[in-house]
């Protein structure tokens, strides 16, 4: 409005104009429960999720985050990786946050996340939001795999101290995938029923420079693996090295029972 003088510049009372804003006012109420909605359904989520602006900025996390994250969250708010963690690791972090926004897709990955003293595996997964406004977001739900990291070196370390012990007992030890595919030969089959353990990787027993008692020694052999049964007392000879070796083995399944190939032992028998 304005104020209205009369023809002696005497002040006469206002005049102006209206606008019923109603339907503006109905949109910013929706608007801001829409907002409180989303904050209490990701509030609500167990795991970690975190909320960034297309500058890489921190601008909303869940309970669950700020507890992962081991600060509050007005320090949390307005930074960046490059706040919190290494230049590497940041930078990898940025690489990601991009790759989402160029709308690969979700983004996913495991990496090791160091929160002051400790260090945790998570499973990150990335999306791209785009606002009514216009304006790009990145949303991050992190899943903690650390316990799965820390089984798997457990497993690692049980493997190599079996192939230790096993070597420890035999003149070689090896490994073959479901298509008995050698995939692994320790160094010590060198000069025995090979030259290299190198050459007999990715090649089955049977299309090594082996001699066979029998072309039914052979059949019997393969037989025997295809009903996954294990076998003992398989003896070789190499056409290379031309010395005799003497072989067991036993099948190899995963957790749920399906079968992996399979693992044994050698002796020089010469």
């Amino acid at each position: 409005g304005e104020p209205v003088l009369d023809e002696a510049g005497r002040f006469a009372g206002y005049r102006g104009v209206g606008r019923d804003v109603t339907v503006m006012k109905q949109a910013e109420h929706e608007i801001a429960q829409s907002r409180g909605f989303l904050k209490a359904l990701i509030d609500a989520i167990p795991s970690p999720v975190l909320l960034k602006d297309g500058q890489h900025r921190y601008v909303e996390a869940n309970p669950s985050f700020v507890e992962f994250f081991e600060r509050p969250l007005d320090r949390i708010v307005g930074r960046t990786d490059f706040d919190f963690f290494t230049r590497e690791d940041a930078t990898y972090f940025l690489s990601t946050d991009q790759a989402a926004l160029r709308g690969d897709g979700p983004v996913t990955y495991e990496r090791p996340y160091r929160i002051h003293d400790s260090i945790r595996w998570m499973l990150v997964r990335k999306t791209a939001l785009t606002a009514p406004d216009g304006k790009r977001y990145i949303l991050l739900v992190l899943f903690d795999v650390t316990g799965k990291h820390a089984a798997e070196e457990r497993l690692r370390e049980s493997e190599q101290r079996f192939r230790s012990l096993t070597e420890l007992s035999a003149d070689w030890y090896w490994e073959q995938d479901d298509r008995y595919r050698y995939t692994y030969l320790s160094d010590s089959a060198a000069g025995h029923m090979v030259e290299t353990g190198s050459e007999l990787i990715g090649r089955t027993r049977f299309e090594a420079d082996f001699d066979w008692p029998s072309d039914q020694a052979m059949r019997d052999h393969r037989a025997t693996l295809d009903a996954r049964r294990p076998f003992r007392d398989l003896v070789l000879r190499s056409r290379k090295t031309g010395r005799w070796g003497l072989s067991a083995g036993e099948p190899v399944f995963d957790a749920s029972g399906a079968f992996k190939g399979y693992r044994g032992v050698g002796r020089d028998i010469t």
